[in-house]
């Protein structure tokens, strides 16, 4: 039964089905080696197994069953500009900037501002060029980025 798949090698063992009490062609395979052993042929002893947990590491804490949201606060400035801010337990933070304009509030005569719009974001200004402006981002670990949607 096994014969078509001798050309596996040593490696495998085979497992017939326990309902056709082992006689019936219905079988699976496990393969011994990982993936490592595949590429070059041979075991590797000098890497520990995976399902042995590595000596003098422990692991962290279970995370709990069900965190709270965070609450978001909304803010609106003298000059009409709404913010919304979050506390967060991460070590990093967002700013994001919407501007209500889309392709939907786009008009004949319009059409192609938002576009533009997405396209002129983190570009040039007077006093640093659009490669200062990112490298003085990307320097402390930010990531500039701009998208734009119908809505």
């Amino acid at each position: 039964m096994y014969d078509e798949l001798a050309w596996l090698g040593p490696n495998v063992q085979f497992w017939g089905c326990k309902l056709c009490n082992f006689k019936c062609s219905c079988y699976r395979i496990i393969i011994i080696w990982g993936l490592f052993t595949w590429l070059i042929g041979e075991q590797s002893s000098s890497l520990p197994p995976l399902d042995i947990p590595l000596a003098g590491v422990s692991l962290p804490p279970p995370l709990p069953d069900y965190v709270e949201a965070t609450k978001t606060k909304i803010t609106t400035l003298p000059n009409g500009i709404i913010i919304a801010s979050e506390i967060s337990p991460s070590p990093t933070a967002s700013i994001g900037l919407y501007v209500d304009c889309g392709s939907i509030y786009e008009t004949p005569l319009s059409t192609g501002a938002t576009h533009l719009l997405e396209w002129m974001a983190f570009k040039s200004t007077k006093n640093r060029s659009h490669l200062r402006i990112v490298r003085e981002v990307e320097a402390i670990g930010g990531h500039v980025m701009a998208s734009a949607d119908w809505d």
